[in-house]
């Protein structure tokens, strides 16, 4: 592999919690192939774990490691936001992201690599990505033939959070601050189309244990309400249907006023009546406050997320005889 000697190169290493204990020797191995291949490279550590279960890991890193970046965000943010806060912190003209554990941070340099030649997003794609129980298997085909139809965005299911993008990918990622962080789905929506990097999880079972169920409804709940007004379309037809429905009822009532003179009280009649209007009133709630909670999360301007600690290794210090500055 040709060493590139022309740009800055950006590693993100995202550390969850279940990755404790696996730092320091996927480092290493991420240090030799940064080595081997970028003249000019930084590895940004970005601890998303919410605890310091990292400290002792981190330290030994930043000493034996001095271009280390490393960032510690106050709580458990998610991988998807952590991949934002990475490529906040980035200054490479090319970014890389992996998940200690789950990805063998030996790829990120080849997918830096390809990233560099074809200058276009390049998704991770796991071969053995395990696809967890029948329910979510399931929902998963289910919300990908919903994502194609109502999102206009194909979705594959093996793509992973491992990803590598130019510079202006980034800045136009950062721009977005999408709170759902589904990186596919915004590119798909800029109408880029992408590259995909094949390759074998280190850990399937990390990346299971990070993504059950109940995360994987809200997610997907967040990516349409964020990205859609497919629901709040699809209850409008609902409401429709049910003015239609109405008026015909309406006539029915007329009709058996008009021509029946000896009528029933009408209590079973009525009392169907206001079930159904209390159906769509209800149908109606549900989405309408799922939709204001979101403007609310995006008019409030929030930060998508906070850092904790950040620290460095002395690299600077061993440099600060070739700093671009003149004394007078």
């Amino acid at each position: 592999m040709e060493k590139s000697s022309s740009t800055l190169a950006s590693y993100i290493v995202i550390m969850p919690a279940e990755a404790k204990g696996l730092l320091n020797p996927a480092l290493d191995e991420l240090a030799r192939s940064v080595e081997e291949t970028s003249a000019y490279s930084e590895i940004i550590l970005l601890d998303d774990s919410g605890t310091d279960v990292f400290q002792e890991e981190v330290t030994t890193a930043l000493a034996e490691h001095p271009a280390l970046h490393y960032v510690r965000l106050n709580r458990s943010f998610g991988e998807e936001i952590a991949s934002y806060a990475g490529m906040d912190q980035a200054i490479g003209d090319h970014v890389a992201v992996g998940v200690l554990g789950q990805d063998p941070l030996t790829e990120l340099p080849r997918i830096m690599e390809r990233c560099r030649s074809e200058e276009r997003i390049i998704f991770g794609r796991a071969t053995n990505k395990p696809t967890g129980g029948l329910l979510r298997r399931i929902g998963q085909r289910l919300f990908q033939r919903y994502a194609a139809r109502a999102l206009h965005v194909e979705l594959d299911p093996r793509v992973t959070r491992l990803v590598a993008m130019p510079r202006s990918m980034v800045n136009t990622l950062l721009k977005l601050r999408d709170p759902s962080g589904y990186l596919s789905v915004q590119i798909g929506h800029a109408g880029v189309r992408p590259a995909y990097h094949d390759y074998v999880l280190d850990r399937p079972d990390l990346w299971l244990a990070r993504q059950d169920l109940g995360s994987s409804i809200m997610r997907a709940v967040n990516v349409t309400a964020q990205n859609s007004v497919h629901p709040l379309r699809f209850v409008t037809y609902i409401g429709v249907i049910g003015l239609v429905f109405d008026l015909l009822y309406g006539l029915f009532i007329l009709g058996i006023f008009l021509f029946m003179k000896d009528r029933a009280p009408g209590w079973v009649a009525l009392s169907g009546q206001q079930a159904i209007y209390f159906f769509f009133i209800c149908a109606f709630f549900v989405v309408i406050s799922e939709y204001l909670g979101q403007i609310m999360i995006n008019v409030k301007g929030r930060p998508l997320y906070f850092v904790a600690d950040q620290r460095q290794g002395n690299a600077m210090d061993q440099m600060a005889d070739k700093r671009n500055v003149v004394d007078e």
